[in-house]
């Protein structure tokens, strides 16, 4: 059975729930924004060091503004993604 991956590095290790939209902005969101709550409650997996990293690199409320394609596409996740790949030695 294949370990699952984590969704931003694409590593395989114990991986944590990443809600797209902070927990503290959900509510927000749903009330004044009129989201649907699909999206406000979206879910990726990621390795304990891209999820603590994602969230050093972005507030809650830039979090809650992109969404997953956005976060994956900024320069410095890219540049996260590199490094760790590197220190991991995995190459994708």
């Amino acid at each position: 059975m294949r370990r699952p991956v984590c969704e931003l590095c694409g590593i395989p290790g114990d991986l944590t729930r990443h809600h797209i939209v902070p927990n503290p902005v959900r509510r927000r969101l749903k009330r004044k924004k009129g989201k649907s709550a699909e999206e406000v409650n979206s879910t990726v997996l990621l390795c304990r060091d891209c999820h603590r990293q994602l969230h050093a690199l972005f507030t809650e409320k830039e979090l809650a503004c992109m969404t997953w394609d956005e976060i994956k596409s900024k320069e410095s996740v890219r540049k996260w993604v590199d490094w760790i790949r590197k220190k991991r030695g995995q190459k994708r």
